[in-house]
């Protein structure tokens, strides 16, 4: 069972974004380490891919448009984004009613990955181009956050870093007939090596997650 099994292997690592990561995975940890006295974890937080095998990862979670061909891949929960600005900033430059109007704004993307282009999609799913700009970026999802809540631009900010303050009226969610399309899309999920699918450790850890995103995650609560 669990014990015999985490005699052999029972440290976990596992690999998350920095946001993602920080926000809901780290916060996982102690009740679960409480709850299995042989397990040990340990958490590796970056933005860049890491590679399963090579840095001995036993559960990565990514929000990609292509997760690993020679992984287990289980989709967690699909991520909307959303643009917002706060009410200051609003105030003082107008807010944007359609996607043209955004090459007026100060306007702020996640990793600089757009070449300073927003693919936005309407409702009926037709994408426009719109080209847009700011004098200063970030690549860190955080920085894009205080610097949409502290009033220097919009930004394209996913629903688990901006949520509450959307609840709260610190950010504005405007443009809301448009969704922005990234990269990398907008589903997370969790990647393990097929060597890793009967492990207790990572079983245990998936079901912790899925009970934390069902039947909503925090941030649409």
């Amino acid at each position: 069972g669990w014990r015999r099994s985490a005699r052999h292997a029972k440290s976990l690592r596992v690999s998350a974004t920095l946001a993602f990561g920080r926000m809901y995975v780290a916060p996982l940890i102690p009740g679960l380490i409480a709850r299995y006295p042989d397990l040990e974890c340990e958490l590796i937080l970056g933005d860049q891919t890491v590679d399963l095998v090579d840095d001995r990862i036993d559960l990565a979670i990514r929000m990609t448009r292509d997760p690993p061909q020679d992984a287990v891949v289980r989709r967690l929960i699909a991520v909307k984004r959303v643009i917002c600005a706060s009410p200051a900033y609003i105030e003082a430059h107008g807010e944007p009613r359609t996607p043209g109007e955004l090459e007026r704004h100060q306007c702020f993307s996640y990793l600089l990955t757009d070449d300073n282009v927003w693919r936005l999609a309407d409702r009926q799913g037709k994408e426009t181009d719109i080209r847009v700009r700011n004098r200063f970026q970030f690549n860190d999802i955080a920085c894009l956050h205080d610097a949409a809540r502290n009033g220097h631009g919009l930004a394209i900010l996913p629903l688990y870093i901006c949520g509450a303050d959307l609840a709260s009226g610190a950010l504005k969610h405007v443009l809301d007939d448009f969704e922005p399309v990234v990269s990398f899309g907008r589903d997370i999920y969790a990647c393990y090596t097929p060597s890793r699918v009967r492990a207790p450790k990572v079983a245990v850890f998936l079901a912790e997650l899925e009970r934390m995103l069902s039947p909503a995650p925090p941030w649409a609560r």
